[in-house]
C-alpha cells in the first residue's frame, strides 16, 4: 500500500488542481456569455437591490426585458460585447439564455399565411 508523510504532498499537483480550479469556471462563463443583441440572464452573486442590478444593465448599454427568476437578476437584451467580463469585474454573472424561454417565439418553418 502506498503511503505518504502527513503533511507532505505533491506541490505541483497541488498547484495543477488550483489552476484548475479557477480556469474551468472562466471557461463555462466564456462559454456561456450572450452575443450582442441575444437575450442574457444577470445575476448578482452577492445581496443586490433590484434598482442596483437595473442600474448596471443601463450603465452597460443593455436593455432591460424583465425580472429574472431569482432575487435581483434581470432578463437584459446585451448590445455590446464583452459584458459577461464586465458583470464578473462587478460581482455578477451574465448568461446566455434561449430565446423561447424568453417568451420570443422559435422559428419555425411553417409558411405564413396572411
Amino acid at each position: 500500500m502506498f503511503t505518504t508523510k502527513s503533511g507532505a504532498g505533491f506541490p505541483a499537483a497541488r498547484w495543477a488542481l488550483g489552476a484548475q480550479a479557477a480556469v474551468v469556471p472562466a471557461i463555462l462563463v466564456f462559454c456561456q456569455s450572450p452575443a450582442p443583441g441575444e437575450a442574457a440572464l444577470y445575476l448578482p452573486l452577492h445581496a443586490a437591490s433590484q434598482a442596483q442590478s437595473v442600474a448596471w444593465t443601463r450603465n452597460h448599454g443593455g436593455r432591460l426585458l424583465g425580472r429574472g427568476p431569482l432575487p435581483g437578476s434581470l432578463l437584459i437584451q446585451a448590445e455590446a460585447s464583452g459584458l459577461a467580463l464586465a458583470a464578473a469585474a462587478d460581482g455578477a454573472l451574465l448568461l446566455s439564455v434561449p430565446n423561447p424561454l424568453c417568451g420570443a417565439s422559435a422559428p419555425s418553418d411553417k409558411p405564413v399565411y396572411r
